[in-house]
């Protein structure tokens, strides 16, 4: 796509509309920044090679060649190089955070939508039956079990909820840590009242920062209740 980009541009200045150099330069730039905004910066990067070599070709005399005759063009050439690959870094490194920015917000979005639905709750053992489907209908996940360890009880919902280890549960409370099961897509998350452990939940199917699988909203609910497992 990079090569197809830097084509049209080309094309476009030597046979349709003649510019100088500088606004060549600027139209490669603007081309690096907007490919590094939708593929990323290797992407990017390979562009700016292959913009530099462009550059150095169609509009440096002796023109043709990849031969430069008035050595400060070496300059404005790696000036257009460090420019274009810095650009890249900058433009890549805004989309990243842009996209981070968003699913966060849409993560506190669902942590909103779960509180909700938990403080809509009077009866603690209802409760303790519809945490896992309103982790696995708030976060859509696929499957998500609670261990409540003072009844060595486990509550299941969603499809492959069978299939969460039982073991990594207990460790998540007795450990008091979360844990991620990279291969599998699975979060073991303790359940606190204030700082002490009293259950945990495990997940799967869902993706979830670290500070979410922190928050405390089962647990506050439980307290607010009064009401014991």
């Amino acid at each position: 796509m990079s090569l197809v980009v830097l084509a049209g541009i080309i094309i476009f200045y030597r046979y349709v509309v003649h510019v100088n150099q500088t606004t060549v330069a600027l139209s490669f730039l603007l081309a690096i920044l907007a490919v590094s905004a939708v593929w990323g910066m290797a992407v990017s990067a390979f562009m700016s090679v292959l913009a530099m070599l462009s550059f150095n070709y169609f509009c440096l005399p002796p023109v043709g060649t990849f031969t430069i005759a008035d050595p400060q063009n070496w300059v404005a050439l790696l000036a257009f190089l460090v420019t274009a690959i810095t650009g890249s870094q900058l433009s890549s490194r805004i989309h990243k955070e842009a996209d981070e920015a968003h699913r966060r917000r849409r993560e506190v979005e669902r942590l909103y939508g779960f509180s909700r639905q938990l403080l809509g709750e009077g009866n603690v053992i209802q409760l303790m039956n519809a945490i896992p489907d309103y982790i696995v209908q708030s976060f859509e996940a696929g499957a998500s079990e609670l261990f409540l360890p003072q009844k060595d009880k486990f509550y299941r919902s969603g499809y492959g909820a069978a299939h969460l280890d039982e073991q990594k549960m207990k460790a998540a409370f007795l450990n008091d840590e979360v844990t991620l099961d990279a291969e599998h897509n699975q979060y073991f998350i303790p359940v606190r009242l204030g700082v002490r452990p009293i259950a945990s939940l495990g997940i799967s199917g869902a993706r979830l920062s670290r500070q979410s699988g922190s928050r405390e909203h089962i647990s506050r609910h439980r307290h607010r209740t009064g009401a014991g497992c």
